[in-house]
């Protein structure tokens, strides 16, 4: 039973837990009934049920490229993947470039043990960007799958 509301943590009988942040929210779009072109919906939304108490059971949107007024169920709604992904690919390398010539460069100065620098500077920002990556599209994945 929860006690208390907070913007970040939930409160179970006097066990603090942690909310899941939505830091990086996905693109949410419908198509258009009219001229099938896609719309995006500005939304937090994680799910559909978070995006029908946030907009209602039917979202009214005027379509950008043919200007008509439609409504659509929170099911007509698509999570996608955006640009921010190819941002944070090139990220990564830039960040494992940096962190190589770094490591190289200021903690071992060359010598037997840079062998093993090279493989750690590589393998940090790849797997911070490929974790996240899995998690995004897991995310998606879910609000796709299911429909009311």
């Amino acid at each position: 039973m929860r006690q208390k509301k907070h913007k970040y943590l939930d409160f179970y009988d006097g066990i603090v837990c942690f909310k899941k942040l939505n830091l990086l929210p996905m693109i949410l779009r419908v198509y258009c009934k009219d001229c099938l072109k896609p719309n995006r919906i500005s939304s937090n939304a994680s799910d559909r049920v978070q995006l029908s108490k946030e907009k209602g059971d039917l979202i009214e949107l005027k379509c950008k490229h043919c200007s008509k007024n439609q409504k659509y169920s929170p099911n007509d709604v698509i999570g996608e993947n955006g640009v921010l992904n190819l941002i944070l690919l090139i990220g990564m390398i830039l960040g494992t470039i940096t962190l190589g010539i770094f490591l190289l460069k200021y903690v071992n100065k060359g010598g037997v043990y840079s062998l093993y620098i090279i493989p750690v500077g590589i393998v940090i920002p790849s797997l911070i960007y490929f974790v996240w990556l899995l998690e995004e599209k897991k995310k998606i994945r879910l609000f796709n799958k299911f429909r009311r």
